[in-house]
């Protein structure tokens, strides 16, 4: 249970409720997943942190997502939120790389 009351997600408008529901999905399994195996949030905030300090000395492109890589405490479970969120994609009719490049524009 969460000591400081409700968990909140908030989605950005992306113009597209498909698009808003499967960034929610992906976020909602990831977030239950890393509660479940004791990933804390500032561990993954830390990472997150330096994963874009990094972008923007040019280690990673614009499309890469911190989740994917080797060192991300949330990795694991990142990537099943990303299958997950695959198959929806797939069920809604959504092509997965246009998503993926609208994601980042």
């Amino acid at each position: 249970e969460n000591q400081d009351g409700p968990t909140e997600f908030r989605v950005s408008d992306q113009k597209n409720w498909k698009y808003e529901f499967l960034i929610l999905l992906h976020e909602f399994v990831e977030y239950h997943l890393c509660k479940d195996r004791g990933i804390k949030e500032p561990d993954i905030a830390a990472f997150d942190i330096m994963y874009e300090k990094e972008r923007e000395e040019g280690l990673h492109k614009p499309e890469d997502e911190p989740g994917h890589d080797i060192r991300a405490p949330y990795r694991k479970e990142h990537e099943c939120a990303e299958q997950i969120e695959k198959i929806l994609a797939f069920e809604l009719g959504i092509n997965w790389d246009q998503y993926g490049k609208d994601l980042i524009e």
